[in-house]
């Protein structure tokens, strides 16, 4: 079983995946819950709520996503019904993850629902203009994002959730804040030993030229407590 579960949340277009990404590089164990999801929603046991609830999405017995996309951010009651379906399936799959892994297990949560009340969440956050923007870099249509924001959680909301790292300018610097201070939560609740700490400072390169405020927290954590 997982020895810590963490949630990497945000809304859309905030740099969730980047963060998830660098650490599942670094050998670390990482899940994305719209990857469950989607996998749910092509499998066999799927197919009759999906001939009942969106047989317009339906290709071929599988789910076109473009379709499903566009039904539900332009109609919430038809995004309650996918949500609902979905969310306890989820979550089970989860929670078999959960057991399944061993050491700790990173968690990208695109609609986190009622799961930030069970784990430590950490919330990637950029400005809408900035969100928009790269949105529209990865090819996706205007409307499309202004859809999709509509129906997420306002600002507000999403910074209640857990620690907040700002990410309006540099993914490099979500990614060394996100390591640097999962190390640092870990350690306040004796979740790593100092040898699992080593190696998170290692890998933000703490011994490098390019110093951050970040990158430094770390250091008084590698000091021995009786020193």
């Amino acid at each position: 079983m997982a020895k810590k579960v963490y949630v990497i949340t945000g809304p859309i277009g905030s740099g969730k995946s980047t963060a998830i990404k660098y650490l599942k590089n670094k050998g670390f164990n990482t899940v994305d819950l719209d990857k469950v999801s989607n996998d749910i929603l092509n499998s066999d046991q799927s197919i009759a709520f999906l001939k009942e609830e969106f047989p317009e999405a339906l290709v071929q017995n599988g789910v076109n996503r473009a379709i499903m996309a566009d039904i539900v951010f332009k109609n919430k009651d038809k995004l309650t019904i996918l949500e609902n379906y979905l969310h306890p399936k989820v979550i089970l799959a989860l929670q078999e993850i959960i057991q399944n892994t061993e050491d700790e297990l990173f968690v990208e949560v695109s609609a986190p629902k009622n799961i930030y009340k069970d784990f430590d969440c950490i919330v990637i956050y950029s400005q809408v203009e900035t969100r928009i923007k790269r949105l529209q870099e990865r090819g996706m249509d205007y409307e499309d994002i202004q859809n999709r924001i509509s129906n997420q959680k306002d600002d507000d909301w999403w910074k209640t959730l857990g620690i907040v790292i700002q990410n309006d300018n540099l993914n490099a610097m979500v990614i060394h804040s996100v390591i640097a201070l999962l190390g640092a939560l870990a350690t306040w609740m004796d979740a790593y030993d100092r040898g699992v700490l080593v190696v998170l400072a290692a890998t933000l390169g703490v011994a490098t030229s390019l110093h951050s405020p970040m990158r430094l927290a770390l250091v008084p954590l590698l000091v021995s407590r009786e020193a």
